[in-house]
């Protein structure tokens, strides 16, 4: 079972709004379950999906590679994907039926 893909309307276009669309439609994670998942604490996560550090200051390109690696493993984990497929955002919405570990609790206890 696939979800739907984005519209363009829906689809976010910065990086940011690209990660917290990702968690919320793809991933369905609350930031502290995104958090279990990759290592980075909410507030982190949260800020990255501002686009900004703890500074205030605008993500900088190889801090949002570490994240998206991040999260491409997370995805991973949830969903399975081939070895060696790139990651994107909006790209890797798949179905979690595929998936070798059960679907996480909404509720943050899987």
């Amino acid at each position: 079972m696939h979800s739907q893909l984005p519209s363009i309307r829906e689809e976010p276009t910065t990086e940011n709004a690209r990660a917290a669309w990702w968690r919320q439609r793809i991933m369905r994670l609350q930031p502290r379950e995104l958090a279990e998942l990759t290592g980075y604490t909410p507030q982190t996560i949260k800020l990255m999906e501002a686009g900004i550090n703890s500074k205030g200051q605008r993500v900088v390109p190889w801090v949002w590679q570490r994240y998206k690696m991040a999260c491409a493993a997370a995805h991973a984990w949830r969903f399975g994907w081939p070895a060696g497929e790139l990651f994107d955002w909006n790209e890797n919405e798949t179905a979690g039926s595929s998936s070798p570990h059960p679907p996480l609790d909404p509720a943050g206890a899987g």
